[in-house]
């Protein structure tokens, strides 16, 4: 579909390429199988998982829920041939570097994430290209009003010479009423000229967190489900997130995924930052 936004005076095009609904998918269906190979094989069976980001959240989400669980190289090796038979893109490397390891207190994601950084065949340095929804980040408090509280719009440009032209738009549309489900986040295009839905990228959305030291990591939400509150919403959940601190689940509005109680969570300070990023797949 396409229209035209009057804020930004571009023509503004809906392009299925690019999964115009973010997946907010709930991780509960792959903490009940036996082992991690069955988790492998479900996240691959999932019409949802349809690019190696998806993939390794999938798996990074289980290690970081389950306790016990191992990654190891037979493991490994089951992705790479995924990866060729689904003909899917190599993961960021940048990503990898980044992605949320330290304060977990299993070893095994640390491990998992090692093993991916040193194997070629599945990471690159150059096979995705970051790009920010603008240049202010987020203090916790400002996120959860301005993205759980209220309908939002975010401007950001690839950064990459070939997609200079288009902008791309990510809106967020709060939770109706008591009910999660009914948060989406929203991707669209918008453009001077038209423009063909072969010749944009796919995108693959994360959440950035900025540290005081200038530390900042990357924040899977592809199994996070829906963000869910408490009846005044004060506190909000979304999956190991909290928004400011953690509160009993049971105070908290329930979607048709319900809520998973984690064991392991961040909660938030004072000196975090946040804004959204994305990855070409």
């Amino acid at each position: 579909s396409s229209g035209i936004n009057a804020e930004y005076g571009k023509q503004e095009i809906e392009v299925e390429c690019l999964s115009s609904t973010v997946t907010l998918a709930s991780i509960a269906p792959f903490l009940a199988s036996s082992s991690m190979e069955d988790v492998v094989d479900m996240l691959v069976a999932n019409d949802m998982v349809d690019n190696m980001y998806k993939l390794i959240e999938g798996i990074w989400v289980r290690l970081f829920k389950c306790h016990g669980d191992d990654f190891n190289e037979s493991l490994l090796e089951k992705l790479v041939s995924i990866k060729k038979q689904k003909d899917w893109k190599n993961i960021e490397y940048e990503y990898l570097d980044r992605l949320i390891v330290h304060g977990l207190s299993d070893e095994n994601c640390s491990q998992f994430v090692r093993l991916l950084k040193n194997c070629s065949r599945l990471v690159s340095k150059s096979s995705g290209k970051i790009c920010s929804f603008g240049s202010v980040y987020k203090s916790p408090s400002e996120f959860k009003d301005e993205i759980f509280l209220k309908n939002n719009d975010e401007l950001f440009r690839i950064d990459d010479p070939e997609y200079a032209n288009p902008s791309f738009i990510l809106s967020t549309t709060a939770m109706k009423g008591d009910n999660p489900d009914s948060f989406q986040m929203r991707c669209r295009v918008s453009s001077e000229k038209p423009l063909h839905s072969d010749s944009l990228p796919k995108l693959h959305f994360a959440l950035e967190r900025s540290c005081k030291d200038d530390r900042w990591s990357i924040m899977p939400i592809t199994w996070c489900g829906k963000p869910t509150c408490d009846q005044n919403r004060t506190t909000w959940n979304w999956g190991y997130m909290w928004f400011p601190s953690r509160l009993d689940p049971h105070d908290m509005f329930k979607g048709k995924d319900e809520l998973i109680n984690w064991d392991i969570y961040f909660g938030q300070s004072s000196s975090y930052r946040y804004r959204f990023v994305s990855f070409s797949v």
